[in-house]
């Protein structure tokens, strides 16, 4: 993790032993750290050199989860959670928020009842936190691009538009939305 001595341009290089860096927050100063093994998350800050635990992602489906973003409010953005998979978020303050989906999802109709098998992840965070976005699953073989925001409400959200076409050529591509701007505005993917 390069971070600024403080003296200047120099860098100094810090070696942590972990087992997978996930993100870093915008203004760098604190690491996303995954234990994937257990589903343990940590931050690392950057500053005093310290590994703090801070939460874990379902105990149930762990290969499927997946921490991908931090914002500098200390927010995380992940697939969280198994049976379904769903978007979801974290905070000290609020601890994990499931988004879950407006859509469908993809749902295993070999069971009875019919099983929901994955809605969708969050990708990126605003800098703020307030602004997530990633894709929806709208069915087994299709997802949409989506930005949720609860910066004026308890969250809502915004499908984007489908562009571009499918490998059949008559049907919408699917998309998602990989990262969002700093100030949430701007989604590309």
């Amino acid at each position: 993790a390069p971070s600024d001595a403080g003296t200047g341009p120099a860098a100094r290089l810090q070696i942590l032993e972990v087992e997978r860096p996930v993100a870093v927050s915008a203004d760098g100063r604190t690491v996303l750290v995954w234990q994937q093994s257990t589903g343990g998350l940590s931050y690392y800050d950057v500053a005093t050199s310290t590994l703090t635990a801070k939460t874990t992602l379902a105990p149930e489906g762990l290969e499927k989860q997946q921490p991908l973003a931090l914002s500098n409010t200390r927010r995380i953005a992940a697939g969280y959670g198994s049976r379904p998979t769903e978007p979801a978020l974290w905070d000290e303050a609020r601890g994990w928020v499931r988004l879950g989906s407006p859509l469908a999802g993809c749902v295993d109709t070999s069971t009875s009842p019919p099983v929901p098998q994955d809605l969708g992840v969050a990708f990126d965070l605003s800098d703020d936190g307030h602004v997530a976005v990633g894709a929806l699953w709208l069915d087994c073989n299709e997802v949409q691009a989506f930005r949720w925001s609860d910066a004026t409400s308890t969250g809502s959200f915004s499908l984007l538009e489908r562009i571009g076409v499918g490998l059949d050529q008559v049907h919408p591509g699917n998309n998602r939305a990989s990262v969002v701007s700093s100030d949430g505005a701007v989604a590309a993917g």
